[in-house]
């Protein structure tokens, strides 16, 4: 019977001290100082307790300054890392969030428990372009490659490509939230898209290049000259000065038929009315056509829509009196002629035949016997250029070599080099 009398007694204790909690919670969260975070409070899982709002900015762009996102495969396998600009996370968004703390939610108590609990679980907010990400993410298999600049061998490893769904992707980073740990992983379902050409598979041409460099040297002692090759299958290139700018002497004629034959597939001009003129500038290096031409359109003005239309040529120039280009340049452009990128598919046959017929082979032709090549050759004072497309069993590829005071035998005895370099 006693202690039935006291159950009461303890119940009741009990009860006040609820109620003395309670109170205590309310006047802790209802005199909290509006402009310092609660106690426990996290924001984007950074701990701000007790900070004002601009000493919490503050500690919070440090540590999401330079955040990576890191985006892998469902099976963990890295597909690339993204830098995260600190202006695409809300971090002043969500510290308005935790600072709204109105009066009624105040007077509930332990709210606050309830805010600091929530806020604790969730990341920082992002808002990332889904395009930007998208362009990172979707890329193309990259196979393994060679490169000799100047002697300098560099060998690119082959990656795998990846492609994915833009509404899945838009959906997934719609939920994400960064870590505080400075990296932030994002896992995907993306596509793979396997290299062909595996790191072994240029071993050997790796090998050979320093001796091809040092053969190219030995062929041009004395004179001076830059070179670029290119291999179409884009496995490996081999440079020498190719940016050096030249006097592009005949050269220049491949711009130029370029231009019109532009013109030809845009139905300003026919091929009929063209084709004789195109024909003697290309197969004879007649000059009469080119210099009409450049007459009537202007020098600037084509060189104006050269650049328009192939804005990495930045080191060619189409000017009176001072036509240049360099090994790099007709490379590239040449590269793009192979590829269909430059003309209609009718035009680049044309000018690809023209080539294939112009009527001095000593150069790069007489080093590739056996191989068909279209090319255009330039000579003017001691400048003695060829540059072409080699059409090889072995791999076609581009070739640019631009002299000073050689000859056409060693323009050939180089070439020879590069071929015996790209068959091997």
């Amino acid at each position: 019977m006693r202690h039935q009398r006291r159950r009461p007694k303890i119940a009741g204790k009990v009860i006040v001290f609820l109620i003395a909690i309670c109170i205590v919670s309310i006047l802790t969260q209802v005199f909290w100082p509006g402009k310092k975070f609660m106690v426990f409070t996290k924001v984007g899982g950074v701990n701000v307790t007790g900070l004002t709002y601009e000493e919490a900015r503050v500690r919070m762009e440090e540590i999401f300054a330079d955040h990576i996102l890191r985006v892998e495969t469902t099976d963990g396998d890295l597909i690339t890392n993204i830098d995260i600009p600190l202006e695409q996370i809300a971090i002043e968004a969500m510290m308005n969030d935790e600072l709204d703390y109105p009066l009624w939610q105040r007077l509930i108590p332990f709210s606050s428990f309830v805010r600091i609990f929530y806020s604790n679980w969730i990341g920082a907010e992002v808002h990332l372009d889904v395009d930007e990400i998208m362009s990172s993410v979707e890329t193309a298999p990259v196979d393994a490659h060679i490169s000799s600049v100047d002697g300098v061998l560099t060998i690119s490893q082959a990656k795998n490509g990846f492609t994915l769904d833009r509404e899945y992707l838009a959906r997934r980073l719609s939920r994400l939230r960064l870590s505080s740990s400075g990296t932030t992983t994002l896992r995907i379902r993306a596509e793979l898209l396997p290299f062909e050409v595996d790191d072994d598979a240029i071993v050997v041409q790796a090998e050979r290049a320093p001796a091809t460099y040092s053969n190219l040297l030995a062929t041009f002692r004395g004179t001076e000259f830059s070179l670029a090759a290119v291999g179409l299958d884009g496995l490996w290139d081999v440079s020498i000065d190719q940016n050096k700018t030249w006097t592009a002497a005949s050269t220049y004629k491949l711009y130029v038929a370029y231009f019109i034959l532009k013109k030809v597939d845009d139905g300003e001009l026919t091929w009929d009315g063209v084709k004789s003129c195109l024909e003697r500038m290309i197969v004879n290096s007649d000059n009469a056509c080119p210099e009409s031409w450049l007459v009537r359109y202007g020098h600037a003005n084509i060189n104006t829509a050269l650049h328009q239309d192939i804005p990495e040529l930045t080191q060619t120039k189409i000017a009176y009196s001072d036509m240049r280009t360099s090994a790099r340049d007709l490379c590239l452009f040449l590269r793009k002629l192979y590829n269909f990128e430059l003309l209609s598919k009718d035009s680049t046959n044309r000018l690809l035949d023209v080539m294939k017929r112009q009527t001095y082979r000593q150069g790069i032709p007489a080093g590739v016997a056996g191989n068909v090549v279209a090319d255009k050759v330039g000579f003017m004072w001691g400048l003695l250029h060829d540059a072409g497309i080699v059409f090889s069993a072995d791999g076609d590829y581009v070739l640019a070599i631009l002299t000073d005071g050689s000859s056409w035998g060693n323009i050939a005895a180089l070439a020879k080099i590069i071929n015996n370099f790209n068959g091997d």
